[in-house]
């Protein structure tokens, strides 16, 4: 009577057993991965919308122009700020007075020279002395 030997299919359903848990961790991770990565963004999105006057920001050419919508605290918004990651801006160029009632405010040849995604922040000045962010968005300069 022949003997089978069995350790090779023990050895082979091992194997299978392991590269499944190796799958189930990678896909754990990736999985926490595009968690965090969502959880970030919202934390973006939260503070566009709990901002207390809505603005939008757009490249044309070599000037940033941010949109300051009549809304929200409008009437008490006095000064815009913005910062752009990686830019060095001297106070005369990142502060802009706000018309009466909003509108578009120009900041002239501020991107001449950028390239890439940059993250862009524009903070709000008030006339109670208050200030907030009221976007923090990533702008493509292009390029």
């Amino acid at each position: 009577m022949k003997h089978k030997n069995h350790g090779s299919i023990k050895s082979r359903s091992n194997s299978k057993l392991y590269a499944f848990f190796i799958l189930i961790a990678v896909v754990l991770i990736l999985i926490g991965g595009g968690a965090a990565l969502l959880a970030s963004s919202v934390g973006i999105d939260q503070v566009n919308r709990n901002a207390e006057v809505s603005v939008a920001v757009t490249v044309s050419g070599d000037d940033l122009i941010v949109k300051v919508l009549n809304d929200g605290r409008i009437n008490d918004l006095e000064i815009i700020q913005i910062s752009i990651s990686g830019l060095d801006l001297v106070n005369n160029v990142a502060y802009k007075n706000v018309p009466k009632g909003g509108g578009d405010i120009v900041y002239s040849k501020v991107s001449y020279g950028v390239t890439g995604e940059r993250s862009v922040l524009i903070r709000g000045y008030f006339s109670d002395d208050t200030n907030n962010i009221l976007l923090v968005k990533t702008v493509d300069f292009g390029g």
